[in-house]
């Protein structure tokens, strides 16, 4: 999938797999098909003419020559030389910790990077307000903001929905943290250890309804009162 937001596009080559199974997960196929759908995408939907695509390193200092890791020469390298001889205006493996300041993003259309975090970080820091996932460079996705309310954490469908019910709230906190539900707002203002009837009428209500959280959490209260 592309990230988009005005100071950045950005497509991880693996997305929600560990930080240890990345090195495996990542082979000169699987770069080759995601940056020629970057390319494709950013010439089709977004009117790029010669897309110029920038390829970050999976280690530090993109490896720095052999020493800190194989990846960029065995993987990284041989993928980009592959889409150059096509045609496709590909750089790299850069560094990470260089690819994504102002001037740096002059020099492309759209970075790749290889692992989740390596290009959530930068889109987030860099989009304050506003970012969206690309349907045209996601093979099953539909495009959806990926921001929060004071923060910019990917809000699941599931999530979204529940949060039209008023017995199913998802909150976020006063820091911006992940969101709780809404029942455990109200035991905590409560200040004590036996939940209030009314928060454990709600929880029992949200149950039936079908929210798992609710239904965890009646649980909870459940043991308490008990």
């Amino acid at each position: 999938m592309m990230l988009v937001a005005d100071e950045l596009k950005v497509v991880p080559a693996t997305v929600h797999i560990p930080l240890s199974a990345v090195p495996r997960a990542l082979t000169r196929a699987l770069l080759v098909e995601t940056i020629r759908i970057t390319a494709t995408a950013l010439a089709q939907d977004f009117g790029f003419g010669a897309p110029r695509i920038a390829v970050a390193g999976l280690n530090p200092h993109a490896g720095e020559g052999g020493l800190i890791g194989s990846e960029e020469a065995d993987v990284i390298g041989p993928a980009i030389e592959e889409l150059v001889a096509a045609g496709i205006a590909v750089t790299g493996p850069h560094s990470a910790d260089t690819l994504f300041h102002a001037e740096a993003r002059s020099a492309y259309d759209a970075a790749v990077a290889m692992y989740h975090d390596q290009a959530l970080i930068p889109l987030k820091t860099l989009a304050s307000t506003a970012a969206s996932t690309s349907r045209s460079a996601c093979r099953s996705c539909a495009p959806r903001p990926i921001t929060a309310r004071r923060s910019l954490w990917p809000v699941p469908a599931r999530r979204a929905r529940a949060a039209s019910s008023p017995r199913c709230a998802w909150r976020t906190n006063s820091a911006g943290d992940a969101p709780r539900h809404a029942l455990h707002r109200a035991h905590e203002r409560a200040g004590r250890q036996r939940a209030p009837t009314a928060c454990r009428r709600s929880a029992r209500s949200s149950a039936a309804s079908g929210c798992r959280r609710a239904r965890a959490w009646a649980r909870t209260l459940s043991s308490i009162s008990t």
